[in-house]
């Protein structure tokens, strides 16, 4: 029933969602083949990564948006003593809210990839440049699955941590405002610290960048630390719901 809620609540985010990132995915992609020489060898791979890292970040956005919904939100407008009536536990509902939030996101990355990676793959080979053959302009499936490693650590840190302040203080909107101010404030912080005491601080999210022969690959520290972090915000939003006076 829960799960259900879920969906309902936030299907119409779902599909605006698509649409916009659909729409900007293509005007990027569109705008770039007018300005590069493809038959370079790495103009058109780099174009083809593309396809996966654009989705990347602007669904980073739509998992911050998504977090507005969350257990905590609704007892806050009142809800408590519907959602919490048994047989569901309080865990129950942190836990199923999280993990619908990242499997939307994670399978619109997975459309919103494959259909532009379909789209270009096709234009190229309208053009002449017979990818599929060519081995400076082949994609190496580590690369796709690298990028998507990338994305959903880095979904599960700005989502996770939205999800878990909304739920500890019961409001949507400070669930947005909450990860905002500390997003902003740790940037602020480690340029502070760079500047003056010449100390570096991991960035905030995992980097994603390519260049001709692939994707820069994060460090395993990074990894382990954002590895962590996915599954400490929903553990953490957890424990306080289920220590929370409704």
């Amino acid at each position: 029933m829960y799960l259900w809620k879920c969906w309902r609540d936030t299907r119409v985010k779902v599909f605006v969602a698509f649409g916009v990132i659909l729409l900007v995915d293509f005007f990027i992609l569109a705008s770039a083949i007018h300005v590069q020489h493809f038959h370079k060898p790495g103009r058109a791979l780099g174009l083809l990564q593309a396809t996966f890292m654009i989705p990347s970040g602007l669904l980073l956005f739509f998992g911050w948006i998504l977090s507005k919904e969350n257990p905590g939100a609704d007892i806050g407008n009142g809800c408590g003593d519907f959602l919490l009536t048994r047989p569901s536990s309080r865990g129950r509902l942190v836990w199923t809210g999280w993990m619908v939030g990242m499997a939307e996101s994670v399978i619109l990355w997975i459309v919103l990839s494959a259909i532009a990676f379909g789209a270009l793959l096709l234009r190229l080979q309208q053009v002449g440049i017979p990818v599929l053959g060519a081995p400076q302009t082949r994609i190496p499936p580590g690369s796709v699955l690298l990028v998507f490693a990338i994305f959903l650590l880095n979904l599960g840190l700005i989502y996770g941590l939205a999800y878990c302040i909304g739920v500890v203080t019961r409001n949507g909107s400070w669930a947005l405002i909450g990860s905002a101010i500390v997003v902003i404030g740790y940037g602020f912080l480690e340029s502070l610290l760079r500047q003056h005491w010449n100390i570096h601080l991991p960035d905030f999210f995992l980097p994603l960048h390519g260049y001709d022969n692939g994707i820069e690959i994060p460090s395993m520290l990074a990894f382990v630390v954002h590895g962590c972090l996915l599954v400490v915000f929903p553990a953490v939003a957890h424990f306080a719901l289920e220590r929370m006076e409704v």
